[in-house]
């Protein structure tokens, strides 16, 4: 799928994203602080695509267990790999369609670290100051070809 294919997408539209299911529950339009826009599409089993059209990159997120994260200042371990702090941002949701647990106009807490040893694979924690809520995500850089419509 393109990246116009992708962001035509509504909730309830069934994709395949490397080889697995994934139906989306929302749809987030977000900016950064620094005023980058994205898209961020929230799935009903947690996992999360976040396309980001003007950088021509799409992110491919799975939930993970806080508790395997170890945390340390400026890097965290997952599965015996370190990932190092690249940045943290806050992000404002400008708009929600479908079900999701942000509201709009609500910022977001974002940090991102990126692995040492591979770059493609990324490890994100959301924080919620509003309701206190942590999330943490696992994912790894993907194609517009590793994303087709579910037949």
């Amino acid at each position: 799928m393109t990246f116009e294919d992708i962001l035509s997408l509504e909730p309830q539209n069934p994709i395949i994203v490397k080889d697995a299911e994934f139906l989306i529950e929302s749809i987030e339009q977000i900016t950064l602080s620094n005023g980058e826009k994205m898209v961020w599409l929230f799935a009903d089993d947690g996992s999360w695509l976040v396309v980001d059209k003007d950088a021509h990159e799409l992110i491919s997120f799975t939930e993970v267990e806080e508790s395997q994260i170890d945390l340390e200042e400026d890097y965290v371990m997952y599965l015996s790999e370190s990932y190092t702090k690249e940045y943290d941002d806050v992000v404002d949701v400008n708009s929600v369609t479908g079900e999701t647990d942000h509201d709009e106009g609500e910022p977001l807490d974002l940090v991102h670290f990126e692995s040492d040893e591979d770059d493609e694979r990324v490890i994100r924690h959301l924080f919620n100051p509003g309701t206190a809520e942590e999330m943490w995500y696992a994912g790894h850089m993907i194609t517009e070809e590793d994303i087709r419509v579910a037949q």
